[in-house]
This record gives structure tokens, C-alpha cells and sequence, in this order.
């Protein structure tokens, strides 16, 4: 349902937004949106409208 393309090996792009992931984890919008500021002060994702450009698939994924 949502977007999701792979411009670079270590990257990735989706078209969500927070509303979006806060229904699909049962959580809320303010905690998922906590999460990614963090999330972009690691400067692992950026994020603008309805989209997260992940810059570092490999740093995201190690965090899991």
C-alpha cells in the first residue's frame, strides 16, 4: 500500500506517514514521531511530507 523504491544500495525511500506507522505498531503518532527525530540526529533517515528517505539502510538496520 505505501511506496517504497531503492534509489541507491544503502538507501531507500517510502511514501508513509506518521499516522500511517503509528496505526500499523499500535502506538502513537507523537511516539513515532520522538523515534524518528532520533532516528534523523543519527542521520540515518531525513524526513518531509508523507516521506522517509532512509540514507543508511545498513546503520538502520544494525539498530534493530
Amino acid at each position: 500500500q505505501h511506496g517504497f523504491s531503492a534509489p541507491q544500495e544503502n538507501q531507500a525511500q517510502l511514501t508513509i506517514n506518521q499516522f500511517d506507522i503509528a496505526a500499523m505498531l499500535s502506538v502513537s503518532r507523537q511516539s513515532v514521531n520522538r523515534v524518528l527525530k532520533d532516528l534523523v540526529s543519527a542521520k540515518l533517515i531525513s524526513v518531509g511530507y508523507n516521506q522517509i528517505d532512509v540514507l543508511n539502510l545498513r546503520g538502520l538496520r544494525e539498530i534493530q
